[in-house]
């Protein structure tokens, strides 16, 4: 039998740049991936799964990713423009309506769990015979509850999302063994049987050129230290401030300037800590979420970077710093020495006297690793051709009985793992 077509999902990235302008974390991802599928002339299609027709429709990728947001709001006009919505359901997303056939795989590089709607519709017959593939970055919300304090609620909707992905018998690819080992652990917690692949995603960072903010723009070359990433509990900033409080208290004005980027998530210690600090003696920047013309620029003029979260899926901001040649002092936790394999300078997040230790050393230039040459390290390309190989070469969905045939469970109690668990389960 003929091989079906490639569907792709982007109904994140839609919803997402239609809103603001610097996608980050997963919403990169997918951009990233999209644009490299589309280089490579794969045929993959990218659909969205429609609020107005309530079905999937065909967008044009390099639109999307070129933030024509004139055509983002025709295919999807604003809840209150009904004249525009009704243009839209009988012009382009009539016109644009995908059924799904036997053989075809659809992929969903996005968050699963943000679109309720989207997972209902997954679970009905209109996906009969069609392969659903799961991109799964992380089990945070789920497995560690400790970093989700301000988001109720989010745990919950997440196993809803992987319940009914479980059940209904869908693939899932994850970025790293230590994802894997924590989906398969769940999987096992509920007496499921579940198809999981590996893909890890990329070190590439492509820098390109645009505005700077003023305070960006006036930053030293090679005069300041980059912690990228957004600003929340899991990511332990609050641990690097308190360090680099006491290297400010030890050398005084000597030591270079912190520059914290990312978005503001659970912000309130932060700013807390940078008040009664005076922002650590003038030694702290607070930056926010930058563009990527903003951010190329914090890499390239960057001493090093620092690293130290608690607990995440991937790590886009260790790779990145590796491609462009910073030392990276980074977290030993989770899926992180994944990404930073023997190019890392590793340190428990938990000990601040480790981290301290080399701060002082990364500031006088001294470093126990280094990053190595860009063919050593992974780009999107790879990643493309590899998730195509990927759902090339899984099972098709032929001869899927229903829920019964992957999910033998009641209700089940919430997975709890231990607190701070360092490496993958065997």
């Amino acid at each position: 039998m003929a091989p079906g077509r490639i569907l792709l999902d982007v109904t994140d990235l839609m919803a997402l740049l239609a809103e603001r302008e610097h996608p980050s974390g997963i919403p990169r991802v997918v951009s990233r991936c999209l644009d490299e599928l589309d280089r490579l002339g794969s045929g993959v299609i990218p659909i969205f799964l429609s609020q107005i027709t309530r079905s999937y429709c065909r967008i044009d990728g390099s639109r999307l990713l070129g933030r024509d947001l004139s055509y983002l709001r025709w295919l999807e006009p604003a809840r209150g423009r009904h004249l525009r919505r009704a243009f839209a359901y009988l012009g382009p997303l009539r016109s644009g309506r995908v059924e799904f056939a036997a053989h075809d795989t659809l992929l969903i590089l996005g968050g699963g769990w943000g679109f309720p709607k989207r997972t209902a519709f997954l679970s009905g017959r209109a996906t009969r015979g069609c392969r659903v593939v799961w991109f799964c970055h992380d089990l945070i919300p789920m497995l560690y509850p400790e970093f989700m304090m301000d988001s109720p609620g989010f745990a919950e909707s997440f196993r809803n999302w992987l319940d009914s992905a479980i059940a209904n018998g869908h693939h899932f690819i994850c970025s790293t063994r230590f994802v894997e080992a924590d989906l398969r652990r769940y999987a096992a917690h509920v007496g499921a049987t579940v198809d999981i692949s590996v893909v890890p995603l990329a070190h590439e960072f492509k820098p390109v050129t645009g505005h700077l903010r003023p305070e960006i723009a006036a930053l030293p070359p090679r005069g300041f230290v980059l912690c990228a990433g957004a600003i929340a509990t899991r990511k332990n900033h609050i641990a690097l401030l308190r360090a680099w409080h006491r290297l400010q208290g030890e050398r005084g004005g000597s030591i270079p300037l912190l520059v914290l980027a990312g978005d503001l998530i659970e912000d309130a210690p932060i700013k807390a800590f940078l008040r009664d600090s005076g922002n650590v003696g003038g030694k702290v920047m607070l930056l926010g979420p930058v563009s990527e013309a903003e951010l190329s620029t914090l890499y390239r003029d960057c001493l090093f970077t620092v690293f130290p979260s608690l607990n995440e899926g991937w790590g886009l901001p260790v790779g990145e710093s590796l491609w462009m040649g910073k030392p990276c002092l980074c977290s030993n936790r989770t899926s992180l020495p994944e990404v930073g394999g023997h190019h890392a300078v590793y340190f428990d997040p938990g000990n601040e006297d480790e981290l301290l230790t080399i701060l002082r050393d990364a500031i006088g230039g001294t470093f126990s690793a280094a990053p190595p040459r860009r063919s050593e390290l992974r780009s999107w390309r790879q990643v493309a051709e590899d998730l195509l190989a990927t759902l090339r070469a899984m099972p098709s969905a032929d001869g899927w009985d229903g829920p019964e045939s992957r999910l033998s469970m009641g209700v089940m109690p919430p997975l709890r793992l231990p607190a701070g668990r360092n490496s993958s389960i065997p």
